[in-house]
């Protein structure tokens, strides 16, 4: 999913408002704003390409892994810590906030547990 969304964010100025749009998001588009969303589009794309890597041999790709769980609970301390910029700069409403943040939240928890759980059983096997 991030190679598709990261590949639309960095060519599609359509899918980018449409993104903005799921995401709770409305601002003034203008060039700036599209650029800095081609940006994000890049990041989300390699995010992508690391998960297929991770996906493969996740216990020689521990660090990956881990890096996608700090990233992800980030991103929630900084969602809940400016929420208010957030609201004001973007509209974001704090349902949106909140639910975006269980996703990121369940996909963290889900990348540590599956993680945890590889360990265990390669521990198990050998």
């Amino acid at each position: 999913s991030h190679l598709i969304i990261g590949t639309g964010l960095m060519f599609s100025p359509d899918f980018q408002r449409w993104s903005a749009a799921v995401y709770g998001a409305s601002f003034e588009w203008a060039l700036r704003e599209q650029y800095l969303v081609r940006i994000m589009g890049s990041f989300v794309f390699v995010l992508g390409t690391l998960s297929i890597l991770a996906a493969r041999r996740p216990l020689e790709n521990k660090l990956i892994i881990l890096s996608m769980i700090e990233f992800f609970l980030l991103r929630n301390f900084h969602r809940h810590y400016y929420s208010a910029e957030l609201q004001s700069a973007f509209g974001v409403s704090s349902q949106i906030n909140t639910a975006t943040s269980l996703v990121f939240f369940t996909l963290a928890a889900v990348l540590g547990v599956s993680l945890f759980l590889c360990a265990r059983s390669k521990r198990s096997e050998g």
